[in-house]
Order: structure tokens, then C-alpha cells, then sequence
């Protein structure tokens, strides 16, 4: 199985790709009852606007598919993060842009922050692996481990575990949504989480215990969704990662390639 390359319409369906995973996400969260992490989604001039008050980092308060043409609306996507008191960050992909759309961020008092590399690949088979090590499906009794090896995976406070156990177990039984659990020598070390709406696979997350790294985990869980979407018949894998960070690398060294890098603009202050 092989894509034909890079091009505008497949930059799209990539981007399109992980706006659905987010989406399906927030959607799932807000129906808890009394939206108690205050999600509010919101689509303006093709731009999808994402907003969760109770988790106020940039992964799920963001700005995704602003393109040029988008000028008119970025005062209305101003007053959407204002009015909710958390900063407005645009995720701004290569290829639809233009002058008039960077300047009026300018004038808008945005400021290009960051960036963030996206990857791209096709789904492959298992691949070998450590013999000690075993991934499986996750079943809804798991998911207190996945909360603890998540938060010490990502470096966060061991007292959000809890909330990041409830907040994906409400996805378990979601279309689309898989968790994986990875044990060495039966003691868990790490997880994946993958999302697939139609043929195309997004590797949404995975984090491994800082003292059983370097050992293969991370690969092993790349390669074990990429053969969950060889079985599920997608045509197209997506992943995001730092760029030149260890997952970046390990993502390659599956056969993923570069797609494109974000340009990350958060706004400094407002100047309307």
C-alpha cells in the first residue's frame, strides 16, 4: 500500500484527520452531565475552534484549518477565547496561506510562538519487537494504569491521573476510539490510544514510564497501531510529535514521513 505523495488535497485530509480525533474527543466529554470541563466547540469560516476550560493547556484550546480567505472571521475567534479567559492559538498549516492572512494576525497582535511537526505514512504489519514485551487492548479495568503511566509519561502531576483515567474512559466504547496497553514482563510500562474515522488512522497519544525507555516500547506501540489500521483497512496514518524529539524519530524509523510543520501563532495581546 503506498500514497501517491505529498499535495494540497492530501495535506487537508491530514489535517482534516486529526480536527475529527479532537472533535469526536470534545464532543464525548461536553455530553457528561453539566459539561463540567466547560467544552465549547465552534466552526467559523472553515476554522474549527476548540475550547475546554477545565483542561486549559494548548492540546484541546486551540484554533485548527485557518486558512487565507479566514481574515474576516479572526475577530469572532478572538471574542470565542476572550470571552472564556484562555489564550487564542492558531495551528496554521503550509500551502493555503497567504501575506494578508500573516499580517492580519500581526495587526491582531498574534506572534508566531512555536511549531509542530506532523507525520504521515501508510499502515504497515507487525513488526519484530522485545520478546519481554506485549501490547494488548485495553479493557475499561485499565484505565487507573493508563491515567498513572500517562501523567508520569507526560511529566504531570501524579494528582491528575484520576481525571485523565475518567476523561478517556468515556471514549472506550466510542466508534473509533482503541487504547493500548504494553506490560514488560507483565508489569505495564506504557500505552497508545488510536483513533480512525473512515481509512484514516490517527496515533492520538502514547506515553512510556521514563525508567523503560530506550527499550522499544514507544516503537513497538507505533508499529501496533499501524497494524491495527493494516487490519482495519485505512490507507493513511497520522502523527504529531516536537519536532526531532524521540517520537518524531521513532515515527520514521516505522516508515512515517514529514508531512509539514505547523506554524503555532498565539496571541500576545489584542489589538482591536
Amino acid at each position: 500500500m503506498q500514497l501517491s505523495g505529498l499535495s494540497l488535497s492530501l495535506t487537508k485530509r491530514i489535517e482534516n484527520a486529526e480536527s475529527n480525533a479532537l472533535s469526536s474527543r470534545l464532543h464525548t466529554l461536553k455530553q457528561l452531565e453539566g459539561n463540567p470541563l466547560g467544552i465549547e466547540l465552534m466552526e467559523r469560516g472553515g476554522a474549527s475552534l476548540f475550547s475546554c476550560q477545565g483542561i486549559p493547556g494548548p492540546s484541546f484550546n486551540k484554533v485548527i484549518g485557518l486558512t487565507a480567505g479566514g481574515e474576516p472571521y479572526i475577530d469572532d475567534i478572538i471574542d470565542f477565547y476572550h470571552k472564556r479567559e484562555i489564550p487564542c492559538r492558531l495551528e496554521i498549516v503550509p500551502g493555503d496561506t497567504s501575506p494578508a492572512l500573516f499580517q492580519t494576525l500581526h495587526d491582531k497582535g498574534f506572534y508566531h510562538s512555536d511549531f509542530h511537526t506532523v507525520l504521515y505514512g501508510v499502515p504497515q504489519p507487525i513488526a519484530g519487537q522485545h520478546p519481554a514485551l506485549t501490547i494488548t487492548e485495553m479493557h475499561m479495568e485499565d484505565f487507573m494504569t493508563f491515567g498513572a503511566i500517562y501523567a508520569e509519561g507526560f511529566g504531570l502531576p501524579s494528582s491528575l491521573s484520576e481525571g485523565i483515567a475518567v476523561n478517556n474512559q468515556v471514549l472506550y466504547k466510542k466508534p473509533g476510539w482503541h487504547f493500548f496497553l504494553a506490560k514488560e514482563d507483565d508489569a505495564p510500562i506504557g500505552v497508545g490510544v488510536y483513533y480512525q474515522q473512515g481509512k484514516a488512522a490517527i496515533l492520538a497519544a502514547a506515553a512510556t514510564l521514563p525508567q523503560y525507555r530506550g527499550r522499544g516500547c514507544h516503537s513497538a506501540l507505533i508499529n501496533w497501531r499501524m497494524a491495527q489500521a493494516l487490519q482495519n483497512h485505512c490507507d493513511l496514518v497520522v502523527g504529531q510529535a516536537a519536532f526531532a524529539s524521540t517520537s518524531m524519530r521513532n515515527m520514521q524509523k516505522m516508515g512515517m514521513e514529514i508531512a509539514y510543520t505547523k506554524a503555532i501563532w498565539t496571541q500576545l495581546k489584542s489589538k482591536r
